[in-house]
C-alpha cells in the first residue's frame, strides 16, 4: 500500500498539476488559565499564506461531525463528500493535501 503521506519536494513538483487539490486545514490552540483550550479557525493564516493554490477547510465547520459525541469526529462519507464538493473538490481528483501546522497529512 502506497504510503498516504507526500513528501513537500513530491507536492512542489505537481503543485497545478490536474487531479491535485490542496486544503489548508490549520487550527491555532489558545491555552487559558484554567479549563481546556480554546481552538481557533486559522482562515486568518490561510489568507496571509499558504501553499499556492490551496483552499481553505476548517476542522470544525466542513471536517467534523457536530453530533458526534467527541469533538473533531469526521462525518459520515457521504457527507464529507458533499462538504468538499462544495468547497470545489474535484472528488474523482487523484490526490487531496490537506495540511496544518503540526498535524500535516495527506489524504488520497
Amino acid at each position: 500500500m502506497p504510503s498516504p503521506l507526500i513528501s513537500p519536494e513530491d507536492l512542489a513538483a505537481r503543485l497545478g498539476a490536474p487531479g491535485l487539490r490542496v486544503f489548508d486545514c490549520r487550527l491555532t490552540r489558545v491555552a487559558r488559565p484554567e479549563g481546556p483550550s480554546e481552538w481557533r479557525s486559522g482562515e486568518g493564516d490561510w489568507r496571509r499564506e499558504r501553499i499556492p493554490g490551496a483552499g481553505f477547510l476548517h476542522m470544525l465547520d466542513d471536517l467534523s461531525d457536530a453530533a458526534a459525541p467527541v469533538p473533531y469526529t469526521p462525518p459520515p462519507p457521504w457527507e464529507l463528500a458533499r462538504r468538499l464538493a462544495a468547497k470545489g473538490a474535484d472528488l474523482s481528483a487523484d490526490l487531496f493535501v490537506l495540511y496544518g501546522e503540526g498535524a500535516e497529512m495527506a489524504a488520497h
